[in-house]
């Protein structure tokens, strides 16, 4: 975002730039689609309905904020940030988020109704049945609820198109 000359609302928000457009005068306008791509997503699939469920986020990167302000301006839900470090990450996006929630990855109750989104590189690019994919399941099984089942899973992950993540989440 810093070497943009120029930031759409969006990627000023997120502090995160994914798109770039030169302008007719050739100066560079950033812009982060993340958030409005993943909202798109999920209204195209119809999986999600935000009836007071909570909205929780394994990961704090700028994929990560961009999808939860969307999400925070389109259905009034709090983003709930699941990290490793808590306290650096709530002073970071205290200034972002009117209402934010933020605690150490694995610490929900037994059950955590709602979207669930991986929002970090653990298992990108892991091959099913490999030691990189056996590790990745271990870690992310550590943070998921133990019932999973009125949830709705989403991976920001998109290779492999089955990620580790994913297939916890169904079991």
């Amino acid at each position: 975002a810093s070497s943009m000359d120029v930031l759409s609302p969006e990627a000023r928000r997120s502090g995160s730039v994914n798109t770039i457009e030169v302008l007719p005068d050739g100066r560079l306008k950033g812009h982060d689609t993340d958030g409005a791509g993943f909202l798109q997503s999920l209204r195209d699939d119809g999986q999600w309905s935000h009836s007071g469920d909570g909205l929780w986020l394994y990961g704090a990167g700028g994929a990560a904020c961009a999808v939860a302000q969307t999400l925070q301006d389109a259905t009034n839900l709090a983003p709930h940030f699941m990290v490793r470090r808590p306290d650096p990450v709530r002073r970071l996006l205290s200034k972002q988020f009117e209402k934010l929630q933020v605690s150490s990855l694995g610490a929900h109750e037994k059950t955590a109704p709602g979207l669930h989104i991986h929002c970090t590189p653990i298992g990108l690019g892991a091959t099913q049945g490999t030691s990189a994919w056996i590790e990745a399941t271990r870690t992310i099984a550590d943070w998921l609820p133990a019932d999973m089942g009125s949830c709705v899973a989403v991976d920001l992950i998109y290779t492999p198109e089955e990620t580790p993540f994913m297939e916890l989440a169904r079991q």
